[in-house]
């Protein structure tokens, strides 16, 4: 029998029971994150020659598509969330993203200033606009499923 998420018989998770992924642990990997996307966007706009603020501004942008979409799409988890121990899943049922709820996540972290936003709300713009959760992977592993 499939282990099913807490909450009622139809598999819907009660938003109380979900233990989100600490500020710091958030803040911790956005830090990564962001290294890890500025180390790609300075590869790439120098094998290419781009040396202007709004080249590399573009790159970096496109960079961070590429690098969040690919890597929350086939792992929900990103360089910063492996070494922080979180993973991001569908708040709904505790699962990979869809397509959609990625590029939504992503596209979101191209608004400007959001980052500082973010300290200001309890659940990303991010999280709650793709209706997704960054989770403990030991939480996630010892109460709702098997990865």
């Amino acid at each position: 029998m499939a282990h099913q998420p807490p909450g009622d018989p139809s598999g819907t998770v009660n938003k109380h029971q979900i233990k989100f992924a600490k500020t710091g642990q958030r803040f911790i990997t956005y830090c990564i994150d962001n290294t890890a996307v500025l180390v790609v966007t300075i590869i790439v706009a120098s094998a290419f020659g781009i040396a202007s603020r709004e080249g590399v501004f573009l790159i970096f942008n496109l960079c961070a598509v590429v690098y969040y979409l690919c890597f929350e799409l086939f792992t929900g988890r990103t360089i910063g969330k492996y070494i922080t121990g979180t993973k991001v899943v569908s708040s709904s049922h505790f699962k990979s993203l869809t397509f959609f709820q990625g590029l939504l996540r992503t596209g979101v972290r191209l608004i400007p200033l959001y980052g500082v936003v973010f300290f200001f709300a309890p659940i990303g713009w991010h999280d709650k606009w793709s209706n997704t959760a960054v989770v403990p992977v030991k939480w996630l592993k010892n109460n709702l499923m098997p990865m």
